[in-house]
């Protein structure tokens, strides 16, 4: 039974389901980011300050989350417009400028504080995306035009994302495309915008190998991934056969960490594969679930993310006009495929992608992110019970 709006504490106006699922994800979190510190107790010379950096982190997300929604959603569009020209202007600002980690430079440092630009850019462009594709819809589907609209911005951040971090590149890109999907674009004109995408992209690849070399470490990065994809499967005929090396390390002690999980788990704070899995507080804190929580704490954890993404389709369907229907499904759909990415690599389905556990991993431009995600959902979630359709339909900005 839902609450009275007059009965409800002023800090959370939004939708409760989604307050709840949001603070359990934050308390898996301590947890788990905890538990996997090992390697970031070492690091620091401290049992508590990967923990007290991760609460600091999640309490900067929830107070983010509830400043964002108290702002209406027409004014999202117009500052994902500037925020995405920000972050295109600090993405290129990354290429030359930007902290190396892991051979990909996706950060720079703004007043001694580190910040991930890929993030901002993603948040803005599916907030564009969707808000501008609902306002170009007709009752026979959107505009030739609104394809070309979407797809050069998307191009133009996939271009320069995919030079730090292809598998962001390719999430915002499969989000974006959802976007289309979803907004009841012709089949004809998504096709061409796909197909029209698919061969800018290779050429764009082909520059990037002309200009920079093959052995370039722009180029390289490319073949990783391409190594990645040929090497994922490979297995001895005799598993006794197996060698662990430093191109399949962490891997390998993701699926040891599941094969010892059971249906129960060893418990919180039992964990034995933290000690081998140098990101198991970020990438691959999924198997340290696994291990841990055993399936119940994977299935709980999956369900979590699966009832986010169903509550977003039930706001949407609550609201009475396009666009914030539009963006809060945007935003379901990218979650939801980030989440499943970090556990697809996780379990061995995948790649290895960089992609972190929204709201459960270790991070702090990650969780801020989400955080303002959290803030959009529950905004629009409170103005889709407050706002009645006459002056929805006045305030709706004209794309």
């Amino acid at each position: 039974m839902t609450l009275s709006l007059k009965k409800r504490p002023k800090l959370l106006v939004g939708d409760y389901t989604v307050w709840a699922i949001f603070f359990t994800l934050c308390f898996i979190s301590v947890i788990e980011v905890y538990s996997a510190g090992s390697y970031l107790t070492i690091k620091e010379n401290s049992y508590f300050s990967p923990l007290f950096k991760q609460i600091c982190y999640l309490g900067l997300a929830a107070i983010t989350a509830s400043v964002v929604q108290f702002i209406h959603f027409r004014y999202l569009s117009y500052l994902a417009i500037g925020g995405g020209v920000i972050s295109i202007i600090l993405l290129f600002f990354t290429l030359f400028g930007g902290q190396n980690i892991n051979n990909g430079a996706r950060w720079i440092s703004i007043g001694g504080i580190s910040f991930q630009p890929s993030e901002l850019n993603k948040l803005c462009l599916i907030i564009y995306a969707t808000a501008f594709t609902a306002n170009a819809q007709k009752p026979d589907g959107t505009t030739r035009k609104i394809s070309f609209l979407v797809l050069a911005p998307t191009f133009l951040s996939f271009g320069i994302i995919a030079t730090q971090n292809l598998s962001t590149a390719l999430m915002l890109v499969v989000s974006v495309f959802s976007i289309l999907f979803i907004g009841n674009v012709p089949w004809r004109n998504f096709l061409k915008s796909l197909a029209y995408f698919s061969i800018g992209a290779v050429a764009l690849l082909g520059a990037f190998w002309l200009y920079w070399g093959p052995n370039s470490t722009m180029t390289q990065r490319f073949t990783t991934w391409g190594s990645r994809l040929e090497t994922r499967d490979e297995r001895p005929q005799n598993p006794r056969d197996f060698v662990i090396t430093d191109k399949n390390r962490q891997v390998t002690h993701a699926h040891i960490a599941f094969a010892r999980s059971g249906v129960i788990g060893r418990g919180p704070g039992r964990s034995v594969q933290r000690d081998y899995l140098s990101a198991a507080y970020s990438d691959f804190i999924f198997a340290i679930i696994g291990e841990e929580l055993g399936i119940f704490g994977c299935a709980f954890v999956l369900l979590l993310y699966m009832g986010l993404f169903i509550r977003t389709y039930y706001i949407a369907k609550q609201c009475t006009g396009r666009p914030p229907a539009f963006i809060v499904m945007g935003i379901g759909i990218i979650l939801l495929i980030q989440a499943l990415a970090n556990m697809a690599v996780a379990v061995g389905l995948a790649p290895v992608t960089g992609q972190t556990l929204p709201l459960i991993s270790k991070g702090g431009t990650s969780n801020l992110i989400t955080g303002v995600y959290f803030g959009i959902i529950l905004s629009i979630s409170h103005y889709a019970r407050t706002c009645n359709p006459t002056e929805e339909k006045k305030k709706l900005p004209t794309a």
